[in-house]
């Protein structure tokens, strides 16, 4: 059953510009280049954008079901 199950949720291949790696030596590089770019870009504008998002709303509102308000995000 547990083979099975992997058989499925194993990843075979990964295409990346129309380029499609299927060793599992090239796709990890691929995936560690990807977390890297991800990581390695500037985010402070998006953070900038985000807290003027939030800066007009109600604090005591919560977005969704998990009853976080926006002081809550906030603050964080």
């Amino acid at each position: 059953m547990t083979n099975n199950k992997r058989k499925f949720t194993a990843i075979h291949s990964i295409c990346v510009d129309s380029v499609c790696f299927n060793n599992p030596s090239s796709m990890k590089g691929v995936i560690v280049n990807c977390y890297e770019k991800l990581y390695r870009d500037d985010h402070r504008g998006k953070v900038k954008e985000a807290w003027k998002a939030t800066d007009n709303l109600g604090k005591q509102k919560a977005p969704g079901p998990d009853a976080f308000n926006i002081a809550f995000f906030r603050h964080c």
